[in-house]
């Protein structure tokens, strides 16, 4: 299981929970290990690295990170603090948490891509890829379209202003629709709430 974009590891706590750990070896990512409050003593096999997946090889990058609510519009391309509805929304309930804290704060991570953490590590496929990372999913796969063609399971949170959500969809489509059918779709209405932001949850499985 290939968790990217895990913060806490909700997502792999609930395929711990639903089949049993014994057999599963986890793989982790978020570049906010250092601030994150995980229990993993619940996990037999996880791996655990602190660094964003993209499209590109190792390197370090900008990522913008929401001092608030750490799990919300964090991503490297920062781009909900870039929707203007949002960042007067969450400005607003930032002033009333802390009026002397900043609500976003540039930081510098490492990166990857799956595609060459897999060839680094030896993996040979993956079983379930979840991919949560506030707008930058795209770039996420296409760091790993080697990768793909040894994918079982995808499950996308695909986020972005609403204005670009068609071409967006239709990119991640174009990517996976080959060799993946779509066989769940469900908008997220809390990302809309006082937002220009528009997100769904979509599970691709691989066409027999």
């Amino acid at each position: 299981v290939f968790d990217v974009g895990s913060y806490k590891g909700t997502f792999s706590k609930q395929i711990l929970k639903r089949f049993g750990g014994k057999n599963i070896i986890f793989y982790l990512f978020d570049p906010l290990k250092q601030i994150i409050d995980f229990n993993d003593k619940i996990f037999k096999n996880l791996n655990y690295y602190d660094f964003a997946l993209d499209s590109k090889k190792p390197g370090i990058k900008k990522f913008y990170l929401n001092n608030f609510l750490h799990a919300s519009g964090s991503s490297l391309s920062g781009s909900s603090f870039k929707d203007k509805k949002y960042k007067f929304s969450r400005n607003l309930i930032a002033l009333f948490l802390n009026p002397f804290k900043k609500m976003v704060k540039i930081i510098k991570v490492k990166t990857n891509n799956i595609d060459n953490f897999c060839k680094q590590k030896k993996i040979k496929n993956i079983d379930i890829l979840k991919i949560d990372t506030e707008g930058t999913e795209h770039d996420v796969l296409n760091g790993s379209k080697k990768m793909l063609k040894k994918v079982n399971i995808i499950c996308i949170e695909v986020q972005c202003p609403k204005n670009e959500f068609k071409n967006k969809v239709k990119k991640i489509d174009n990517l996976l629709s080959k060799n993946f059918k779509l066989i769940y779709k469900k908008r997220i209405l809390i990302a809309s709430l006082f937002t220009g932001i528009v997100s769904y949850d979509y599970i691709y499985v691989r066409k027999i």
